[in-house]
């Protein structure tokens, strides 16, 4: 579940990864990172064969190393839209626009 204190924040990084205004790069095992303000963000992806689950881990780690990190299930309401992010987050650490801009040109 997404925290009450993340709810606006999160739509914020959705829209600054989204321009760009963050820049992910890929980390260990499908996990991505991006800093700001020497504050980091970690997003990751998990699937638990035994349990038949899959889940988005985020963590908001603060300047002086606090780390706050929080899960959304497959069976939440914000599984979708944490789907979405982690999407949009691997599109941006990979610079697909920048690949996508490059194959169309000259058509």
């Amino acid at each position: 579940m997404i925290p009450t204190a993340f709810s606006d924040f999160m739509g914020f990084v959705m829209e600054r990864t989204r321009t760009s205004d963050l820049k992910w790069i890929e980390g260990d095992r499908g996990s991505y990172i991006t800093s700001h303000l020497g504050m980091s963000l970690y997003l990751s992806h998990d699937y638990d064969e035994d349990r038949g689950t899959s889940s988005f881990w985020f963590r908001l780690i603060s300047e002086n190393g606090q780390a706050t990190p929080f899960s959304v299930y497959d069976y939440e309401n914000e599984y979708s839209f944490m789907r979405a992010l982690y999407e949009e987050v691997i599109s941006n650490a990979n610079n697909a626009s920048h690949d996508v801009a490059r194959f169309m040109r000259g058509w």
